[in-house]
């Protein structure tokens, strides 16, 4: 991975080095389809501003940044490092560090099954409860009494009997 130093954007010779930089992303990750893809743009928008025709938003330069793993700054004006160095975490230097991360790691894996387990509980007892409120509603329904029906009108009778 090569480390590029170049200096700030300028003027309209700016422009012409924005567009180089577009250029070596889109190299760097395969293709303006590539490119397009990863930032969820269209390629016609990325021409747009390989064609000097518009500049990305705030938006867009950082999605492009990230989707290409190149420096925000380097992107946008040209100034530091093209890719930012990855961050290398020291190698436990003794059995006792060794033994507190996988402690940390234990500790947090814990957590998250518990975390887990409870939105579990939750999720059962919704549909538990749903459940009992359905059976609930259908022991009402056969509990109900039977329907009425007016009597005939032939009949001396003016009060409903049941069916």
């Amino acid at each position: 991975m090569s480390v590029l130093k170049t200096t700030p954007d300028d003027g309209n010779k700016g422009d012409a080095a924005f567009v180089a930089r577009v250029r070596q992303i889109i190299e760097l990750v395969g293709g303006i389809s590539a490119l397009a893809r990863r930032c969820q743009l269209s390629r016609g928008v990325i021409h747009k501003y390989l064609n000097g025709e518009s500049e990305p938003s705030r938006p867009r330069l950082i999605a492009m940044a990230k989707a290409a793993g190149v420096s925000l700054e380097w992107l946008a004006t040209g100034a530091g490092a093209m890719q930012e160095e990855p961050l290398v975490l020291p190698e436990p230097d003794s059995a006792r560090q060794r033994e507190m991360v996988a402690l940390q790691v234990q500790q947090a894996l814990f957590a998250k099954i518990s975390e887990l387990q409870h939105q579990i509980g939750n999720v059962l007892h919704h549909v538990i409860l749903g459940e009992k409120e359905k059976d609930e509603r259908s022991n009402d329904a056969l509990r109900a009494p039977p329907p009425v029906k007016p009597a005939p009108p032939d009949s001396d009778e003016k009060r409903l009997r049941p069916l």
